[in-house]
């Protein structure tokens, strides 16, 4: 198996232009392209990367590793934030890292808002029926405010976790969309009725 890495030249769409060429892997090795958010900084040529709909992994940088802009222009390591949105290009390892040949620092996507009132509910995902059908978030790192109605009409309203959430709340929910099309929430406000 052959893979090249680069960009299409604008002027000439027939011509790319190649800075990696991968060819071949041994049996014990995953190569594949994963997209997520950073969880950490780069320090000795590692950061934490979070997978979309999936857990932390440490990401180790070799002297070939490329980084890029979405745009195909060089970058540096140190130009990934926390939360920066990436696309990593490597190697899983049998250890569970990733070895990574190359990272596309993608544009900060803005946020989506989806409204609709929560079907299910677990600690790291929720399922929210909308007008247009019932709609997966990933709500493991989000930020999580509830607003509580009581029954003599006062309002409180605060952080929060999952298990404050239950089927029937009604929520807005604030992120991005995901590789699996579920949505990666930053920010879940829920109203319930809840004391």
């Amino acid at each position: 198996m052959a893979t090249a890495v680069g960009k299409f030249d604008p002027n000439n769409p027939l011509l790319f232009e190649a800075v990696i060429i991968n060819v071949g892997f041994g049996q014990n090795f995953f190569y594949g392209t994963a997209g997520g958010t950073a969880a950490s900084t780069a320090s000795n040529g590692e950061f934490t990367f979070t997978p979309d709909g999936a857990a932390d992994v440490t990401v180790t940088t070799v002297p070939e590793t490329q980084v890029f802009t979405g745009a195909g222009d060089p970058e540096s390591l140190a130009s990934i934030a926390v939360g920066s949105p990436l696309e990593i290009d490597g190697l899983t390892m049998p250890t569970g890292t990733l070895a990574t040949l190359v990272v596309l620092v993608q544009e900060a996507r803005p946020l989506e808002l989806l409204a609709g009132q929560i079907a299910s509910v677990s600690t790291t995902s929720l399922t929210v029926a909308t007008p247009t059908g019932d709609r997966c978030v990933h709500i493991d790192t989000a930020d999580i405010s509830i607003s509580m109605s009581a029954p003599d009409g006062s309002v409180t309203f605060g952080p929060g976790t999952a298990a404050d959430l239950m089927a029937g709340d009604t929520v807005d929910v604030y992120g991005i969309e995901a590789a699996d099309g579920c949505m990666r929430a930053r920010t879940v406000i829920a109203f319930t009725s809840g004391v």
